[in-house]
């Protein structure tokens, strides 16, 4: 029975892991976990989650935590995202705010404890009404809640191992994939004179994986405290394409090759600290302190630039320079406090100063953010029940343990109201405010066995 037992999960675990690393995987991200945090129980303790549990969210948070679970967790849960930002003119005209649609997504989790004090994870975020979506152009005036909308519309995969070393320590590694685009577009246009020239267009896509990986440590060294550390490299779906284009006339082929590059759904390159501590056995206090790599943010515009050198276009042809965003790096601090009301009922809460990577707007362009208070609340339920099981050969009796957790979160966050002034030669770019709020709510069940 046991070794049928362990043959299942090692099939199980072969078939997931030729999934992470195949080349022909979907475009998958994890920008959205980086805004939102994952988890209920996490996300209604502030978003802390680095020394924290050992269900599917430390998949996200410190993969090394899924070695110190005392079974196999299954989670399925459901999320609602919405928005209520705002832009209104002071001077002039304001911007035109971009559209951003509440979302409603999917969560899915699991971790196996392995023979040989592995551990196996994996967490999907996946919206089934609009799994992924990005629009995005040349520099413009138009207003953008940078961190929100649509940036946050696409399919999640994150899958890890751990490796229990000691008794008290573990070390895990994860990975979430991408695959950037690389596009070569072919056109011979003729022109009226050559009529009789055929039109010819070419079409070339090519996908390269992009892996974003996840480094965890997790050290236990009493049962009330817990420390946990990560380095996450950044993750980004880059898009380059060249569009060849001729114009055919009298004989004579006049190039216009044009570079096209973008990035979307942006996380950059991270690292976090936390520690949890239970004063008593009803109080849980956990913190994370998490830096991200903001300064090496490239920015959400199309770029567009010449493909070769040629006299012929380069002598009446213009390309805008690129924008540099002049993001910087920040700082995060988390906190979150979980109190047992009973065994089985748990109150919990939290809070979450995010500092804003961005300057305020000039220029011709309106990135919109500032830095945002985090607010958090949630419930935890817990349901124990056993399953006698008769053994075989024998005449005895066998108790299977179970548990279904119930958690419910919420959490609001908020911008305050920004001025921005630009100065008269910005026209129509003139004086406006900003702010608003983000909500998240959520119910997740995990069934441990």
């Amino acid at each position: 029975m046991q070794h049928t037992l362990i043959f299942r999960r090692l099939f199980f675990l072969t078939t997931l892991l030729g999934a992470w690393f195949s080349p022909l995987s979907s475009p998958l991200a994890n920008s959205l976990e980086e805004a939102v945090g994952v988890g209920a129980r996490s996300k209604a303790m502030g978003g802390v989650g680095t020394a924290l549990g050992t269900d599917a969210a430390a998949v996200y948070y410190n993969i090394a935590n899924i070695s110190f679970g005392d079974e196999n967790t299954l989670t399925l849960g459901y999320n609602h995202l919405a928005y209520g930002f705002y832009l209104d003119a002071v001077e002039g005209d304001a911007p035109e705010l971009e559209t951003m649609r509440p979302r409603d997504y999917i969560t899915a989790g699991l971790t196996l404890q392995l023979p040989a004090n592995l551990s196996f994870g994996l967490l999907l975020n996946l919206s089934p009404k609009n799994p992924q979506y990005f629009k995005q152009g040349s520099p413009d005036t138009k207003a953008r809640f940078f961190m929100y909308g649509q940036r946050l519309e696409q399919i999640s995969l994150i899958m890890g191992m751990s490796y229990r070393i000691a008794d008290s320590l573990s070390l895990g590694l994860g990975s979430a994939t991408l695959v950037n685009s690389g596009l070569d577009i072919e056109n011979i246009i003729p022109y009226a004179s050559d009529i009789e020239e055929e039109l010819h267009n070419e079409f070339t896509w090519a996908l390269e994986p992009n892996m974003g990986y996840y480094l965890g440590l997790s050290y236990r060294p009493s049962e009330k405290l817990h420390l946990g550390l990560t380095y996450k490299t950044a993750l980004f779906h880059k898009m380059e394409g060249i569009a060849k284009t001729r114009i055919r006339a009298f004989g004579i082929n006049i190039p216009f090759d044009l570079m096209l590059e973008v990035y979307s759904w942006y996380t950059p390159a991270n690292a976090s600290f936390g520690t949890t501590y239970n004063p008593t056995p009803a109080w849980t206090v956990s913190l994370d302190l998490t830096w991200y790599d903001w300064s090496s943010y490239p920015g959400p515009f199309l770029h567009t630039s010449a493909a070769d050198e040629s006299p012929v276009a380069s002598g009446f042809l213009s390309y805008p320079e690129r924008v540099d965003p002049e993001f910087v790096d920040t700082l995060v601090p988390r906190l979150g406090l979980e109190w047992m009301i009973t065994p089985v009922l748990a109150l919990r809460a939290g809070y979450c100063y995010r500092f804003s990577p961005a300057p305020l707007p000039r220029g011709n362009t309106n990135l919109l953010d500032n830095d945002m208070h985090q607010g958090s609340f949630g419930l935890g339920y817990r349901w124990n029940f056993e399953e006698k099981r008769s053994q075989a050969g024998s005449q005895g009796t066998s108790v299977a343990r179970f548990y279904l957790d119930f958690d419910l979160y919420g959490t609001i966050g908020g911008i305050p109201e920004t001025k921005v002034g630009k100065i008269p030669s910005d026209d129509p770019l003139k004086s406006y405010v900003f702010g608003g709020m983000v909500y998240d709510s959520g119910l997740l069940i995990t069934l441990g066995f």
